[in-house]
């Protein structure tokens, strides 16, 4: 099958989260997701972030134990051979310019502009989240959820 998104794509934590999560309303369209990034070769990476948040949200929240978040998390990243992106020496000052560009940086999420900031800095600008709206005042991010039902397909 052809893949119609080109570059690379990073899969946020909550698309981790929602595809190990057996009872979520959005685990069937994750792992979908999940079976369209192995099929049609779409270019999909997770941030370091992402894996420690994920890991962190299945231990703190799904009452896990470490080693079964550890495995579950990584079984994802081995199995549909994502690759794993990591911010550079100066990610931080891209981070700072982009909390500085938006206006009500108080009410921002920390973590997903350190994110985009880490994207950019390795090249890539697209992302699938749930949360759009997270990373849609940031110049040059591409941010597509894919539990929409109008979401281009994949």
């Amino acid at each position: 099958m052809k893949n119609t998104y080109e570059g690379k794509w990073v899969i946020d934590t909550n698309i981790l989260v929602y595809v190990l999560d057996l009872h979520s309303s959005h685990q069937r369209a994750a792992a979908d997701l999940f079976h369209k990034i192995y099929r049609e070769s779409i270019d999909a990476v997770v941030g370091q972030q992402n894996i420690i948040e994920a890991e962190r949200v299945l231990v703190q929240v799904y009452k896990r134990l470490p080693e079964e978040a550890i495995e579950a998390v990584s079984g994802l990243v081995t199995d549909y051979h994502l690759s794993i992106i990591t911010p550079i020496g100066t990610t931080y000052q891209r981070f700072h310019k982009i909390l500085h560009s938006v206006p009500h940086a108080k009410t921002v999420d920390f973590f997903d502009y350190y994110l985009a900031a880490t994207m950019l800095d390795n090249g890539i600008t697209n992302i699938f989240t749930a949360n759009t709206q997270d990373f849609s005042t940031i110049p040059g991010i591409r941010a597509v959820n894919p539990f929409l039902p109008s979401r281009p397909r994949v």
